[in-house]
């Protein structure tokens, strides 16, 4: 007896991970977008200050995992 190949998705729940935080950071940019917050967090260590531009890293994060997801 011949089976056929099963060439199915074998773990779907990364998949919808993957939207999930591509989701999250298109969400994150468009609230910079929308100028509900400036989208910047900064931290203090010492005479170092570390920005984090948020609502860029959010647009990024959204691409690459929404065409990974794909």
């Amino acid at each position: 007896m011949e089976s056929k190949a099963d060439y199915g998705l074998d773990a779907p729940g990364v998949v919808r991970n993957l939207f999930l935080a591509g989701a999250i950071g298109l969400g994150l940019w468009a609230s910079v977008a929308l100028k509900l917050w400036s989208g910047v967090v900064s931290l203090n260590l010492g005479a170092v200050k570390l920005l984090f531009p948020l609502g860029t890293i959010g647009l990024v994060c959204a691409i690459s995992f929404s065409v990974t997801g794909l």
